[in-house]
């Protein structure tokens, strides 16, 4: 079964740069480069600027490590969406002058790319990627996985292409892939294989139109981030598209139209908004609304399924797919209604990603818990490291608590402190670290906000200070 080929996916940009609106405003385009001295850069320039170097509103640098990243997480976002099939694409330019090649950019999990050195630098190449002639009756994609297997001893597996190359003798089309098997090996056509940077291969690159390939990945791995801004305090999700630079509150507008600017920022949902909520999820609701029949909140008697629902709200908002709002509604089902036990069965009904999800959102499965500052600081340091559908389920549900407690201040004053076994002390120093550590891990709209209502909760419930030892 053959696969349409789609565009190639990155990751969000942290930490968010922080513009003013009117910055931001007068951003209009980009332009990417990465000169002969390989420093690379993203130049963000003004709308009546003649060309982008002439008024530069914004630049943002782009090191080695950056690059790396950004290819690394955009081969893992194709590796995640792709069946190892051919790739449905248009045929080779037809050319009576130039014969018609293909190749492969291998990309590790760090972002390096595998090169080779040619026996006696064959045709002037110092350094290049494994590539050659497309024998008759092959396909490109065939000719590419052979002569990485002839030239460098590994096997790959296609993801996308980059695009086609023409040289003077010759038209070649360049794919991104992963390497699947195979040892290193050198032979009569390679005398070395290394895996290097993206910059150190730019460097070790002689050719102009094997930089220029590797240039056109860097491009359109940019083109398709999420670059989290903060313009005038306020979250942006903001697209690089067709050449504009596309701000939106809507998740699923940004990068598929050009609509606006930068003045159109609000939220930053990390993903498109059209998720599909079909069966699993309803299941998981009534699952949800059993398992809790009997729960309500602290100090409230609010049905806990009201708290549920709402968490589960701000993941979807925040662009979650169906496994983390499922994982939203059952996020407390083993820590408060059965532990291990709770959590096999939530893996049996709903699989192994939503019990992850909630087992790594789960304060402890032990009886009796251990002392409250002790959880509670084990809890703060394990979210360093957590996959971003985590820290999105976990986010939300400290929001939606900390929304509440500063809503009941409001209403009960110091009698709200009475319903936590910390008190006020333990309570804002908790809400504190969390809201730092969200706004370094996942930062964005959710994060703003926590962090804006545990600012408001210590202004009116007295100011800071530090719990005492528990």
């Amino acid at each position: 079964m053959k696969r349409q080929v789609g565009a190639i996916y990155a990751a969000v940009f942290r930490p968010a740069r922080s513009l003013s609106a009117d910055a931001a405003n007068r951003i209009a385009g980009y332009q990417l480069e990465i000169d002969d001295e390989v420093r690379g850069r993203v130049e963000f320039y003004a709308a009546d600027a003649p060309k982008p170097s002439e008024d530069v509103a914004e630049v943002i640098s782009l090191d080695d490590d950056c690059v790396a990243q950004l290819l690394a997480e955009a081969v893992e976002k194709l590796k995640s969406e792709t069946d190892g099939d051919d790739l449905d694409e248009p045929a080779l330019e037809a050319s009576t002058s130039a014969y018609h090649s293909a190749g492969i950019v291998l990309v590790d999990e760090r972002g390096h790319v595998t090169i080779r050195e040619p026996a006696n630098h064959y045709g002037g190449y110092v350094w290049s990627y494994p590539k050659g002639r497309i024998d008759p009756g092959e396909t490109p994609q065939q000719t590419a996985r052979r002569e990485l297997r002839e030239e460098t001893g590994l096997t790959g597996r296609i993801l996308a292409p980059i695009g086609d190359f023409k040289g003077d003798t010759s038209v070649t089309r360049l794919y991104v892939g992963v390497r699947t098997g195979g040892e290193e090996t050198t032979g009569p056509e390679t005398w070395s294989v290394k895996t290097v940077s993206p910059f150190t291969a730019l460097q070790m690159l002689n050719k102009p139109r094997d930089r220029a390939v590797l240039v056109r990945l860097v491009e359109l791995a940019a083109a398709a981030v999420e670059w989290a801004w903060i313009i005038d305090g306020r979250p942006a999700r903001c697209r690089l598209f067709d050449g504009r630079v596309v701000c939106s509150t809507d998740a699923s507008t940004a990068g598929d139209s050009p609509h606006g600017g930068a003045a159109n920022a609000g939220r930053d949902g990390r993903r498109s908004s059209r998720i599909v909520l079909g069966e699993r999820f309803e299941q998981a609701l009534q699952f949800a609304a059993a398992t809790h029949r009997s729960q309500v909140r602290k100090g409230s008697g609010i049905p806990y399924v009201g708290h549920l629902l709402g968490v589960c709200s701000l993941v979807i908002e925040d662009g979650g797919d169906e496994d983390e709002a499922i994982a939203a509604l059952l996020h407390d089902a083993a820590e408060d209604q059965g532990g291990e036990r709770m959590l096999d069965e939530i893996r049996t009904r709903f699989g192994d990603h939503v019990a992850d999800i909630v087992a790594a959102c789960s304060d402890t499965f032990e009886t009796p818990k251990p002392p409250w500052q002790e959880r509670k600081q084990t809890y703060i340091d394990h979210l360093d490291g957590q996959p971003e559908p985590v820290l999105r389920v976990s986010l939300a549900d400290k929001l939606f608590n900390a929304r509440a407690i500063l809503r009941d201040y409001l209403l009960v004053g110091d009698d709200v402190w009475d319903r936590f076994k910390a008190g006020r002390d333990g309570q804002l120093w908790y809400y504190r670290q969390l809201a730092g550590r969200f706004a370094e891990l996942l930062p964005g709209r959710m994060s703003v906000e926590l962090s804006e209502v545990i600012a408001e909760l210590d202004r009116v419930a007295g100011g800071p200070s530090e719990p005492r030892g528990r």
